[in-house]
């Protein structure tokens, strides 16, 4: 009767094998989306706040419009990003939509 316990609580068994899940993949595309739209998004704000100072309200708001538009989700994905890289808890790909699908 022993014998059969000691087989039947053996921590190396089959049964008790947990598989490691393996490491998600990092969406690249995404990944260069997001620094896409950041630059884009930067680019246009900072041409959008000289062409302001140099001309006026009424040539400056396209481009600041534009800029916002590409600059908030640049920079909110560029910052997920950053922190998934670094291993922060909490920050996960799962988080992030992904073009690599």
């Amino acid at each position: 009767m022993a014998q059969v316990l000691q087989e039947e609580l053996d921590p190396d068994a089959p049964q008790f094998a947990m598989e490691v899940p393996p490491p998600p993949k990092v969406p690249w595309k995404t990944v260069g989306m997001a620094l896409l739209l950041f630059t884009m998004g930067t680019t246009l704000l900072l041409m959008g706040t000289g062409t302001f100072f140099r001309t006026g309200v009424s040539a400056a708001t396209p481009l600041l419009v534009l800029g916002s538009i590409c600059f908030i989700p640049g920079s909110y994905y560029t910052f997920m990003f950053i922190q998934i890289f670094r291993g922060v808890p909490g920050y996960t790909y799962l988080d992030i939509p992904s073009y690599d699908d």
